[in-house]
């Protein structure tokens, strides 16, 4: 069983399905949640969102044999492309002949590139096999990573497990929410289009990440996150940033992704439209994400 296989096809589709239940669906009828998830999480300045979960029934005397109680991944909610994170494809031509096709699937997860397969089978075959006393005891010399901190993942492990179950969302509508999407403006307006990215497992906005995403004329583009950290922002650009940043917190502070208190909907900073952002997000609260799918890119192609 190739855990890191299950993952990557999940969260791809996860872009436009739903799953997931709650303990009150949005008219407060009570609804049953089976599981509880205690979840530790890592993020980095570059976007990276490392999380190790702990799923495990709230009724003890079940048999949990069947859940992969165990899971540890990461996710990049900054970039949609990575030089090097890329699938592959068999795909037959025309002509009959078998070519590999490589490309971006429009999302980074930690495990894609070559270099870290092995790592990451490592961890599949220990989360599938351990127990959860054998976690408790693991030291970075029982992992040795080659491309991730073991330190980092052990403290994750050990976190989720001696934690207590994440808060619940009380929302049906956020638990039928991806547990993690990509998404992007399919069109771009003005020269800009906005991007967003979030994560949560529990009904509740856990991770969130949203740029502004420059068209240049060839057809490239830069985003506002890398114009700040390569200082060539404007000062419009920089106030625009910070507001976003604004948004973010308010965003995961109030677990909601639009109130009827938005004011900033009708800001325009930079030449920037906040009122497309939040009709962004007002589709996302509102769980209408078949037109933000954020597109595949092809890379190069080889007979076999």
């Amino acid at each position: 069983m190739n855990y890191f296989k299950i993952v990557i096809s999940i969260l791809l589709i996860a872009i436009i399905a739903t799953a997931g239940c709650s303990q009150n669906n949005d008219d407060g009828e009570n609804i049953s949640i089976g599981v509880y998830r205690n979840i530790a999480r890592k993020t980095t300045y570059d976007g990276w969102v490392y999380s190790f979960i702990y799923e495990h029934y709230k009724d003890p005397s079940l048999d949990d044999s069947t859940l992969m109680k165990f899971q540890f991944n990461g996710i990049n909610l900054r970039y949609a492309y990575i030089e090097g994170y890329e699938d592959k494809l068999t795909i037959t031509r025309k002509d009959g002949s078998s070519a590999i096709r490589s490309y971006s699937p429009g999302c980074v997860i930690w495990g894609m590139k070559d270099d870290q397969l092995e790592d990451r089978k490592k961890l599949d075959d220990l989360l599938l096999n351990a127990t959860k006393d054998q976690l408790l005891r693991l030291t970075s010399d029982d992992l040795s990573l080659k491309t991730l901190d073991s330190d980092m993942v052990i403290q994750l492990i050990k976190e989720a497990l001696l934690g207590k179950p994440q808060k619940e969302g009380t929302l049906q509508s956020y638990w039928d929410k991806p547990q993690y999407a990509m998404l992007q403006e399919q069109n771009a307006s003005d020269n800009y289009k906005f991007q967003i990215a979030f994560l949560q497992d529990t009904g509740c906005v856990d991770e969130l990440f949203i740029d502004v995403l420059f068209c240049r004329d060839d057809g490239s583009y830069i985003q506002l996150s890398d114009m700040i950290d390569q200082g060539r922002a404007d000062s419009e650009q920089i106030a625009l940033y910070n507001k976003i940043r604004d948004i973010v917190s308010d965003i995961k502070d109030r677990e909601l992704f639009v109130t009827e208190n938005d004011t900033y909907k009708n800001d325009t900073i930079g030449g920037v439209d906040l009122k497309r952002l939040y009709m962004f997000l007002k589709d996302i609260h509102e769980n209408k994400f078949d037109k933000y799918a954020t597109p595949s890119v092809f890379l190069r192609e080889q007979t076999i």
